[in-house]
């Protein structure tokens, strides 16, 4: 008896678990926002990105890369901070059905190279593994 109850039990949780992942594997739907640069205070020629990232869509994704095209020579690296320090990071995971924040003291996006050339605007092209490419201007702020 108490067997046949935890097989149910078991059978009823497997079931969950694959509907809840089948609802997480449809396409995402992002919209960029609030799009901005500041310089670095401490090093020449470096800005952080910072941007807000919506998925309203049912799939997750991952932000891998960008670049701006009008400097190719600008190096752009994302960063994620660990327990108080700046690291390197391969990828920014973009939930479904939420907002990733990109802000200063968390996951954010590095420019190195950028020197005097950041202008008021400037064009950012961010690449998406399931997405594909994003064209977006970020704002220069003084942070």
């Amino acid at each position: 008896m108490m067997s046949n109850r935890i097989n149910i039990f078991l059978l009823i949780a497997v079931h969950v678990l694959i509907l809840s992942s089948c609802s997480l594997g449809g396409p995402p739907d992002l919209n960029i926002k609030e799009a901005r640069l500041v310089a670095s205070r401490a090093l020449i020629g470096v800005a952080s990105a910072y941007l807000v990232i919506d998925n309203t869509g049912s799939g997750n994704d991952e932000l891998t890369g960008c670049l701006i095209k009008t400097m190719p020579s600008v190096k752009c690296r994302l960063h994620d901070v660990i327990k108080g320090k700046m690291v390197p990071a391969e990828k920014i995971v973009i939930p479904a059905g939420r907002s990733t924040y990109l802000k200063k003291g968390s996951q954010h996006i590095m420019l190195y190279g950028i020197q005097d050339r950041m202008e008021n605007e400037v064009e950012l092209i961010l690449n998406f593994k399931k997405s594909g490419k994003f064209n977006i201007t970020a704002v220069a702020d003084s942070g």
